[in-house]
C-alpha cells in the first residue's frame, strides 16, 4: 500500500473542496444590530476616531433607543473631549426617546454633578430612583447630593430607603453613619457602622469610621470631665483645657463607594 505524502498523518483526505478563511470581520447581520454598531463604536474610540465613534453609537441608538451602555460609552467620549454640555445635550435628546430608562437619568444626574448643578442634579437621580427601586448608586448619589445642599434630614431618608431597598450593601451603612455623625446622633452613627461590619467584616471604611468615631467621642467626654473637674478649682495647668490634644479630631474625609 503507497503512502500518501500530501496529507498529515491523522487527516482525512481532502476532498478537493477549498476551505474558507475565517473572517475577521463582524457578519452582515451583527453589523446592523446595536451592538455590532456599539463594537464598532468602542474600536474607533480606542483608535481614537471619536468622530466616527460618535456615528456608530449614534446608529446603535437609533436601532435601540434603551441601549444604555451605548449611550454611557457615547457621553464618555464627548466628556473626554471637554464637552461636558454638548454631552448633557445629547443625553437629554436621548431621554426624550426613551423616558422610562432610570440608567439615563442616573447618568444625568453624574453630569448635573460634575456642573455642580445640585438642583437638577438632585431632580434627575430622584427620578432614577423611583424607575428603578433597586438602583443603589441612584439613592447613594441622591443622598450625597441631598447633603451637599444641606438636606440632611432627607439624605437620612434617602439613605434608609436605600437600606431597605439592598439591605446587604455596607455602602448605604457608612454613608448613613457620617450624616448621622452630622447630626451628632453619636449612637446612631455607632449602630450604622457596626451594622456595615456585621454585613462585611473586613470593610475598611465602617472600620475607620467606627475608630474614628469612638475616638472622637472619648475625646468629647474627656474634655467634659475635666471642664466639671474644674469649674470653680483653682488648678495651675487650666490654660491647658483648649489645647487642640484636649479637643476634637481633626475632620476627615469619607467616601461611601469602595
Amino acid at each position: 500500500m503507497g503512502t500518501s505524502f500530501g496529507q498529515p498523518r491523522g487527516l482525512p483526505a481532502r476532498t478537493g473542496a477549498e476551505v474558507k478563511p475565517i473572517s475577521r470581520r463582524p457578519s452582515k447581520s451583527l453589523r446592523k444590530s446595536p451592538k455590532g454598531y456599539a463594537g464598532l463604536g468602542r474600536l474607533r474610540t480606542v483608535q481614537k476616531q471619536f468622530s466616527q465613534a460618535e456615528r456608530l453609537y449614534d446608529q446603535a441608538l437609533e436601532r435601540d433607543p434603551d441601549y444604555a451602555s451605548a449611550m454611557q460609552d457615547l457621553v464618555a467620549i464627548i466628556v473626554a473631549q471637554k464637552q461636558p454640555a454638548k454631552a448633557l445635550e445629547r443625553l437629554n435628546a436621548q431621554i426624550a426617546k426613551a423616558p422610562s430608562n432610570s440608567a439615563y437619568y442616573l447618568l444625568r444626574g453624574v453630569l448635573l454633578i460634575d456642573a455642580k448643578d445640585w438642583e437638577n442634579a438632585e431632580g434627575a437621580l430622584q427620578k432614577a430612583s423611583e424607575l428603578n427601586k433597586n438602583s443603589l448608586d441612584a439613592l447613594l448619589l441622591l443622598a450625597q447630593v441631598q447633603r451637599a445642599r444641606g438636606s440632611i434630614d432627607k439624605a437620612v431618608a434617602s439613605c434608609v430607603q436605600s437600606i431597605k431597598e439592598n439591605p446587604r450593601d455596607v455602602r448605604s451603612y457608612v454613608l448613613l453613619g457620617t450624616l448621622e455623625e452630622a447630626r451628632g446622633n453619636w449612637q446612631e452613627a455607632q449602630a450604622s457602622y457596626l451594622k456595615a461590619l456585621q454585613a462585611e467584616p473586613d470593610y475598611p471604611v465602617a472600620a475607620n469610621n467606627l475608630a474614628y468615631l469612638l475616638l472622637n467621642t472619648a475625646a468629647i467626654l474627656m474634655r467634659a470631665q475635666l471642664t466639671r473637674k474644674w469649674q470653680g478649682a483653682a488648678c495651675p495647668i487650666r490654660p491647658l483645657c483648649g489645647h487642640a490634644g484636649l479637643g476634637l479630631l481633626p475632620e476627615r474625609r469619607v467616601q461611601a463607594g469602595r
